[in-house]
């Protein structure tokens, strides 16, 4: 007998089930029965929650960017010390992966589907736009505060910072660098990343 959960419950064990086969099967590959299955559910249990796959897809893209916008309030922190900031917000990240190796992986099955699929990519930019936008603004906060010099491009800043972050995503995924642990590259990423602030420093 299936055992009573929330809905709420159910639906995370659907998307944790859908991301493990999309990262070992690929999205088109993956079959809902599978899903299902893995999730401990009938493949009608799977459409009373989501209509189809690709519903389910859609969700876990919403879920892994909140995930990575609580990251980011890690550099709205009352530290006024930058380098504590962004310390903060790159630990965060590698105890995200420290906790689930997967999410890694599924960041480049994303990138996959937003190649092949121009309204996925629209979403993953849109989304994207949001992240960069939230660290934009921290560094705006950084500008206010003093920290940073009054003339630094934050907009420039907030992209540099997300796309180090998407290098780092897919060196961790693909096994790259396989003798440096990922806590290394997060930290050698949070140092260049000071190095940089550092440069626009006061």
């Amino acid at each position: 007998m299936t055992k009573h959960k929330p809905a709420s419950e159910r639906r995370d064990d659907i998307l944790d089930a859908a991301r493990n086969r999309f990262v070992t099967d690929g999205y088109e590959r993956a079959r809902l029965n599978d899903i299902a299955a893995d999730a401990g559910l009938s493949k009608g249990g799977v459409y009373f929650h989501f209509r189809s796959k690709r519903e389910i897809f859609d969700a876990l893209i919403e879920r892994e960017f909140a995930q990575m916008q609580l990251s980011v309030k890690k550099l709205h922190s009352h530290e006024r010390d930058t380098e504590s900031r962004i310390t903060a917000f790159t630990m965060n990240l590698l105890e995200v992966i420290q906790r689930d190796p997967d999410i890694a992986k599924f960041r480049v099955v994303l990138q996959e589907m937003a190649v092949r699929h121009e309204d996925v990519g629209q979403q993953m930019r849109a989304l994207q736009e949001l992240l960069v936008s939230d660290l934009r603004n921290a560094f705006v906060s950084a500008r206010e505060d003093g920290i940073v010099r009054s003339d630094i491009d934050e907009d420039a800043a907030a992209r540099m910072l997300a796309t180090l972050l998407d290098g780092v995503w897919v060196a961790v995924a693909n096994g790259y660098h396989s003798g440096r642990i990922p806590a290394d590259l997060f930290r050698a990423a949070a140092q260049q990343l000071r190095l940089g602030i550092g440069a626009i420093a006061r």
